[in-house]
């Protein structure tokens, strides 16, 4: 009986696994040309990521620093030192966001352009249906932070900061900051779930390059400000979650508007500090809340991401996307 019971839990497993291995995403990855791959052997996946990361650490710093150097010689080094943590106008904070993001894009097109000779839709930008399945992804984001917010409201586990007061230069700077998570969403799913999930996956199971990504993303936060253990767990559950939606979806476009509205809505629509830092002050931010239950449960400083209301929703809807359909037949061309 308990024989029966083990095989055929384990046939459900594979069933939901399989298709995931055919993902449009992962085909998609497998039209690469890799120059001297018969050299590279198994080489080559940690090349990629120490080209990866590297070039992240390395892009990120050079593109930020006219910036960083702006303060500095109008607020002085201090304000220079305290800018990536906590950049205190949304002009700052949208500057910020799109140079140390930006660079990503040029990292991986480079790449995959000139190493894997394939187009660079193919990592998970082909245009079928693009736009239904990016608005759909900014929806789930909003939906996810809307659904925290209203569980942990009733407990009164959170509370006014400021009075609700959508004036004209609020609403401007909660728009500056949308344009600005824009590209730093899209910018970490390019790398991590366009760049590094499918490569991986052309040598592992999807599951291994599920968790070594998942694993690549918490420590990309280990920096952050206010990190705590839950924060780095939920970062971890979050990177599945994208990683998940990819795979099922077979592109990036929901993955990186679902990151997106995730860090928007809990930064610029609640107020809540994003993976532990804030942006942008309190011009931009709509509805000023603030946590009052313990930070165990609420996130505390490092903001909802830290709470274990989080881990669980993150658990039942990661759950949620691996029993959906798995997308297979997508092409990458306009047809």
């Amino acid at each position: 009986m308990r024989g029966d019971f083990v095989t055929s839990h384990h046939s459900v497993i594979l069933l939901y696994t399989y298709p995931m291995q055919n993902s449009t995403l992962i085909q998609m990855a497998q039209t690469a040309n890799v120059r001297g791959a018969s050299r590279l052997t198994w080489l080559y996946e940690p090349i990629v990521f120490i080209y990866a990361v590297g070039s992240l650490l390395i892009v990120s710093s050079l593109f930020a620093l006219p910036v960083v150097f702006y303060v500095m010689a109008t607020a002085g080094v201090e304000a220079a030192l305290e800018i990536t943590e906590a950049p205190p106008t949304p002009q700052l904070a949208l500057a910020l966001l799109f140079s140390s993001f930006i660079g990503i894009y040029l990292v991986v097109w480079m790449w995959v352009r000139f190493m894997e000779r394939r187009p660079y839709v193919t990592i998970g930008f082909q245009p079928k249906q693009a736009a239904w399945r990016y608005v759909r992804g900014l929806l789930i984001g909003v939906g996810f932070m809307f659904l925290i917010v209203g569980i942990l409201a009733p407990f009164g586990l959170v509370d006014w900061e400021r009075a609700f007061n959508p004036s004209p230069t609020i609403l401007a700077g909660v728009g500056m900051l949308f344009v600005g998570f824009v590209i730093q969403g899209a910018a970490e799913e390019v790398l991590v779930r366009g760049f590094l999930l499918p490569i991986f996956a052309r040598r592992y199971s999807v599951w291994t390059s599920i968790l070594l990504t998942s694993l690549i993303f918490a420590a990309l936060h280990l920096l952050n400000p206010n990190l705590s253990a839950i924060g780095t767990l939920n970062i971890f559950l979050a990177g599945i979650i994208f990683a998940l939606y990819a795979l099922k979806e077979g592109s990036i476009w929901g993955a990186c508007g679902f990151h997106t509205t995730w860090n928007w809505t809990m930064g610029h629509i609640f107020g809540f500090n994003v993976s532990g830092g804030s942006f942008g002050g309190p011009n931009s931010i709509l509805f000023d809340l603030m946590e009052t239950g313990p930070d165990w449960l609420t996130g505390g400083p490092f903001g909802l991401e830290g709470g274990v209301i989080v881990t669980v929703l993150l658990i039942i809807g990661s759950i949620a996307i691996y029993l959906s359909p798995t997308n297979t037949t997508d092409e990458y061309s306009n047809a």
